[in-house]
């Protein structure tokens, strides 16, 4: 999506809405089947996918406004977790509790953008075995902030660049 030069945030439109939401989704699906995660059987509130994206786009135009600089893929994949994780707006018609299955879609896509980051730039994605559990007990137990996802995803992938984004 083409950044353009904004004062304060406007709401998308129904369309980029409709497009940034099938995109999303698209790219869920795909780091599911990757994981395993039997996607047929996920079901989503509209509802709150569609807030998560009006935050992320939020988010980007803060960094436009106040820094002057364009949100990169890393960054942005870090919010779209933290809005995954604290929202839930997946869920399973068995009993698997929300948090696990939002845990694990979250963590299967930040994990496999940071790795398709990390190829595109031809660099050695660092972490262990051991440090990847880690992060994942993280994402399933304690309460990550957006700024401490984004510290992550940095420590991974080191940002090119204004230091912020």
């Amino acid at each position: 999506m083409k950044i353009e030069k904004y004062t304060q945030y406007k709401p998308l439109g129904n369309a980029a809405r409709r497009e940034l939401l099938d995109n999303f989704l698209v790219t869920l699906e795909r780091h599911a089947r990757v994981s395993g995660i039997d996607w047929e059987n996920i079901k989503a509130s509209n509802d709150r996918l569609i807030e998560i994206i009006e935050r992320v786009e939020k988010r980007r135009v803060y960094f436009w406004v106040f820094h002057g600089v364009q949100m990169n893929e890393v960054k942005e994949a870090a919010l779209y977790c933290f809005w995954l994780l604290k929202l839930k707006p997946f869920y399973l018609e068995n009993h698997t509790p929300n948090r696990e299955v939002n845990a694990c879609l979250a963590f299967g896509y930040f994990f496999n953008t940071l790795l398709l980051v990390t190829k595109k730039r031809e660099i050695k994605f660092p972490l262990s075995a051991n440090t990847t559990k880690d992060i994942y007990y993280a994402f399933r137990f304690h309460d990550l902030s957006k700024e401490s996802l984004m510290a992550i995803a940095k420590m991974i992938v080191p940002s090119e660049g204004f230091a912020y984004v």
